[in-house]
């Protein structure tokens, strides 16, 4: 892939059939993603969707690929062509925008599409395809938090639904003379000065570290799920309604249900974040900062895509049938049969943006 490229998103559907979204531009005002998805059975197993969007998730969904762009759009690709669909209210730069910021992760609950956001925000998109909020910004957190962001769901049904993330500590606004001054500051090197306008913006009394927090939904409402530690998390994984794992920063994993409660689990001594977690055979496989894992239910051991080159960025494990997916930002894809490695290039035609088709095998 090229400097400005990245794997942003990723979903499996099966041993040979993947989707991934591919952002081209690291610019904030360039949003711009291919949906590439493969089909290995098909004798040209490539396909490509542009969207001027950032493409921040995708799932699965009824067979068929969805993918999620930060300003709420939802892409559904069928064989012949793309449904586009649009959640009222949701994005940063969306016309009809209500301020609650982009929107992060989808996933299929019980064949309906669930979504979740910066501001807390929780939708699902009803049999009838009408989006409706299921929680409203925040979830309840105190007033000594800003915000509420959810980056993970997942669940068995309508009334077993859990999702994570992590709470930011409420502070106060910049003037505009706090805001001039840190810009003469940074023009002369003044870091400590920057950072004590910074300080000053401190709630007084209250911890400033961001939290992590997890919820669960039953048939009475959602409730906060207690845990030992404050990391933020990142990952959820439903084995069933007993077997819950939700994982996070500094080596948090936990592993429980909405009925019994959650415990940690692990080695103390791991402190990576676990970015992705998810079960293949009789194992866990993980995906931390810049490393791959395996995951016994009591200690990370080491797990090498000997299909990459030099230092990964990862951004997603996934399991599906006797095969295990590496989705990473740089690096693109890989799979794992248990005992080799084999790295799926994307051919360079599919990462230019004037792209004029692949020729016919």
């Amino acid at each position: 892939m090229k400097d400005n490229q990245s794997v942003y998103a990723a979903a499996v559907r099966g041993h040979d059939n993947f989707c991934v979204a591919v952002r081209d531009s690291d610019e904030p005002d360039d949003p711009y993603s291919f949906i590439l998805s493969y089909d290995g059975t098909l004798a040209q197993p490539w396909g490509r969707v542009d969207v001027s969007r950032v493409v921040n998730s995708i799932t699965v969904l009824d067979g068929n690929y969805v993918a999620l762009s930060g300003e709420g759009d939802v892409y559904t690709l069928l064989a012949d062509r793309t449904l586009t669909d649009k959640i009222p209210g949701a994005g940063t730069f969306s016309r009809d925008a209500k301020a609650l910021g982009s929107t992060i992760a989808i996933g299929a609950i019980n064949r309906l599409l669930h979504v979740v956001g910066d501001s807390g925000q929780i939708y699902r998109r009803d049999v009838s395809g009408a989006w409706t909020s299921l929680a409203g910004p925040g979830l309840g957190v105190s007033a000594a938090y800003s915000s509420l962001t959810l980056r993970a769901i997942a669940g068995l049904g309508p009334d077993l639904i859990y999702v994570a993330g992590f709470a930011t500590p409420a502070r106060r606004q910049l003037t505009k003379a706090e805001q001039d001054e840190m810009v003469e500051a940074g023009k002369r090197g003044d870091t400590a000065r920057i950072v004590e306008i910074l300080n000053s913006t401190k709630t007084p009394g209250v911890d400033t570290t961001i939290e992590g927090r997890a919820f669960f939904r039953d048939a009475s409402g959602w409730h906060e799920i207690a845990r030992s530690n404050r990391h933020s998390l990142d990952d959820i994984l439903v084995e069933g309604p007993d077997k819950v794992w939700i994982t996070g920063f500094h080596g948090t994993i936990l592993q429980g249900s909405a009925a019994t409660g959650f415990r940690a689990v692990g080695f103390h001594g791991d402190t990576e974040t676990i970015l992705s977690f998810t079960r293949f055979g009789d194992r866990y496989a993980c995906a931390a900062d810049h490393s791959l894992h395996w995951f016994n239910g009591h200690n990370l051991s080491p797990l090498r895509p000997t299909s990459t080159t030099g230092v990964i960025s990862p951004l997603k494990v996934a399991a599906v049938d006797d095969v295990l997916f590496f989705f990473d930002y740089r690096q693109g894809v890989h799979r794992f049969d248990g005992t080799n490695w084999t790295a799926i290039p994307i051919p360079p035609p599919l990462l230019e943006r004037d792209f004029k088709g692949l020729p016919w095998p």
